[in-house]
């Protein structure tokens, strides 16, 4: 048992390391990467997956003065990785200036119609930013409504000068991955091989406006991702101090809108909204060149030219061998 759960942790300790970014032991319980590699030690392997928090830390606690993990002033990381904890230290107050624009910028977008939920995304959610970044987001729409919904969003967050543009970048909000309700499992956009960072940031998303509990629709329509972890619900968060809720003033307007806008009409307008944003997209052609990186149909519009999924496969795969864990990931 005591192998099983060391090379979990080295592998999340890993994955973390590449942002210079220590975890708590509640984060490393909550986000232990645990794919039953192992199975020869099929009862040991049991024991560790119907582990609780409190076992978990009586376990941990021989790790402390291991040749590959060590901990101090409550962070856990590899050996000779103990400067990261400085380096996060710094991040936290950033963190909290980037949530508030998040949330700030999500909720003037909130009574659109169509609109099902926003989630914050990608290193952020981890705690792991600097002050020039920008915010990422995944937004989900109402099927049917991709196109009329990204134009009137961007429009709006344009209009208050919070939207991402290719000057104007620090601390705007980043409008590149959309999908329709009906289209919540992602399979379809994993890198062949272990994806490691599409795992993580599925598992990782911060709903700030999700009046409909979409993340758990989320988990379920991917369980492909969540069978990598031991845990697969947060035990312990405090994601929820982000989240917003209209008010039913706003909540009866948005029902109104997409009343009015689901005729026969705005199905024209969709139409209409789909084919002007093509023709701008077909100028980027070149972002297609990365694996997964640009998908464009009526139930997802993801703009991610700089996919760097590959190069985090490549470098957690290479870091763990060097922690002395062999990984067999096709």
């Amino acid at each position: 048992m005591i192998d099983i759960l060391k090379n979990s942790i080295i592998k999340t300790l890993v994955f973390f390391d590449m942002y210079d970014h220590p975890l708590t032991t509640v984060e490393l319980f909550e986000f232990l990467f645990f794919d039953g590699e192992n199975l020869s030690c099929e009862e040991n392997f049991k024991k560790i997956e119907k582990m609780t928090f409190g076992e978990f830390i009586s376990e941990i606690e021989k790790y402390k003065n291991d040749k590959e993990i060590d901990f101090k002033n409550g962070f856990w990381f590899l050996r000779g990785r103990e400067d990261n904890i400085v380096c996060r230290l710094k991040r936290c107050k950033i963190l909290d200036h980037k949530m508030f624009i998040a949330k700030k910028a999500i909720k003037k977008i909130s009574s659109l119609p169509f609109l099902r939920a926003v989630f914050v995304c990608n290193t952020l959610t981890y705690g792991i930013v600097d002050e020039k970044s920008d915010i990422d987001v995944f937004v989900i729409v109402k099927k049917n409504r991709l196109w009329l919904s990204r134009f009137l969003i961007t429009c709006l967050l344009s209009i208050f000068a919070l939207r991402r543009t290719n000057k104007k970048v620090t601390d705007r909000i980043c409008l590149s991955f959309y999908v329709t309700d009906n289209s919540l499992n992602l399979n379809s956009i994993k890198i062949s091989g272990l994806d490691i960072y599409l795992l993580y940031w599925i598992k990782n998303l911060i709903p700030v406006y999700d009046p409909d509990n979409l993340k758990n629709s989320l988990q379920k329509a991917n369980v492909w991702a969540e069978r990598y972890f031991k845990n697969q619900k947060y035990l312990f968060t405090s994601a929820d101090v982000w989240k917003i809720e209209n008010s039913k003033f706003k909540d009866r307007i948005k029902n109104i809108l997409e009343k009015i806008f689901s005729g026969i009409f705005f199905d024209t307008v969709e139409n209409i909204c789909r084919f002007f944003q093509k023709i701008k997209m077909k100028s980027k052609a070149e972002w297609r060149r990365e694996e997964k990186a640009v998908i464009i149909n009526n139930n997802m519009l993801k703009f991610h030219e700089n996919d760097r999924r590959r190069f985090y496969q490549k470098k957690w795969l290479e870091k763990c061998l060097e922690n002395g864990i062999k990984n067999n990931y096709e």
